[in-house]
């Protein structure tokens, strides 16, 4: 429903381009339509990203195993985490508080995300904001295995929400500079699909292998932070954005401009 609604309003509030949009000044709008123009001469005869190249590329399919890997170890516990946090406190912590206390790690995240994409904007270090995130994260994981009692069960998946939402952050940034501006589009699209194909993984791998372990969630945790630091390995592996040939370049090196008045079909 909030979202049916919200397209009555964006349809009315989010302008149709930069002209139109009445918070930006006149030099703003200058400035944006040409950078928009400049960047149409670089990427306006280029096709959209392919599907060969989406399952072909090495880096598409690395930025999907990263994110893939981070979405199941993340949603193996977090899935289970209220349950897990009932285990741990010896079934003496109540329903509601356990989903009180829950939102402590929510807000160490939110907070620690807002941080660091701002550092990350500053000093232009996405790639070394994801990697330092993903092993945070892995830590945190490695915390929740040993963590005693309840109170530091809540410890570690602060520390796990801190990490894996600065990884977050810049992690699309990373991905939209390894391809390119026409490239990203359909880039994101097929990367966010795999990635959010944990999602579906994780709780299902978390609750067999609790059943298995009759109850006792030590070996899930185990695998989640083998996941998640080995989100945190491939992420070392990526191309630094100078050092990468972007789809974007690549497509117009070996597609040549289109002759005057011919068009592009989509």
């Amino acid at each position: 429903l909030p979202s049916i609604l919200l397209a009555f309003v964006v349809l009315r509030v989010l302008p149709d381009s930069p002209a139109d949009a009445k918070w930006l000044s006149n030099e703003e709008k200058d400035w944006i339509r040409d950078r928009m123009a400049h960047e149409a001469t670089m990427s306006g005869r280029v096709e959209h990203l392919s599907f060969r190249a989406a399952f072909s590329d090495p880096r598409i399919l690395q930025l999907c195993a990263i994110f893939f890997f981070a979405a199941v170890g993340g949603n193996m516990v977090g899935f289970f985490g209220p349950q897990l946090l009932k285990y741990r406190s010896g079934g003496v912590w109540s329903d509601t508080f356990v989903a009180s206390i829950f939102i402590i790690p929510a807000i160490i995240g939110a907070v620690a995300m807002t941080i660091a994409a701002s550092h990350s904007d500053r000093t232009g270090a996405q790639r070394r904001h994801v990697i330092i995130g993903y092993f945070v994260a892995g830590l945190g994981f490695l915390i929740c295995i040993i963590a005693p009692n309840a109170w530091w069960t809540v410890f570690a998946l602060s520390f796990y929400a801190l990490g894996e939402r600065c990884a977050a952050g810049s992690y699309w940034a990373v991905t939209t500079n390894l391809m390119g501006a026409r490239a990203a589009a359909g880039g994101i699209a097929f990367i966010n699909s795999v990635g959010n194909l944990g999602g579906f993984f994780g709780p299902l791998l978390m609750g067999k292998m609790t059943d298995r372990a009759h109850g006792n969630y030590t070996s899930g945790l185990v695998v989640a932070t083998a996941l998640v630091f080995l989100a945190a390995l491939l992420s070392c592996l990526l191309q630094k954005p100078s050092e990468a040939k972007s789809l974007l370049e690549r497509e117009i090196v070996t597609n040549p401009p289109l002759a005057s008045g011919e068009q592009i079909v989509p």
